[in-house]
C-alpha cells in the first residue's frame, strides 16, 4: 500500500510519515503543496504517474489550491476514474 501524504507544513509531513512508519506502513510519500502531488499522481499525464497513491492523506488549508478543491480535481481526473 501507497500512502501520500500531502500537507505545506514540514513538521506535519515528518510527524505522520514517522507514525506511519512506526506502524508498518513503508510506502510513503509526501507532497508540500497540490501541484507537487498532482505531478506525483500523474494528473496532468496518467502516463507519466511517478506513483499511485491507495491512500492520501492532505491538510485541507493550503496556500493556493486547497486540499478539498484539490481533492475534486484528483477525482475528476481520467488517471482515476
Amino acid at each position: 500500500m501507497t500512502i501520500l501524504i500531502v500537507d505545506d507544513s514540514a513538521d506535519s509531513r515528518v510527524l505522520i510519515q514517522t507514525i506511519l512508519h512506526n506502524k508498518g506502513y513503508k510506502e510513503v510519500i509526501t507532497a508540500q503543496s497540490a501541484g507537487e502531488a498532482f505531478h506525483y499522481l500523474g494528473i496532468d499525464d496518467c502516463a507519466n504517474t511517478v506513483a499511485r497513491a491507495d491512500l492520501i492523506l492532505m491538510d485541507l488549508v493550503m496556500p493556493g489550491l486547497n486540499g478539498i478543491e484539490a481533492c475534486r480535481l484528483i477525482k475528476s481526473s481520467e488517471c482515476y476514474k
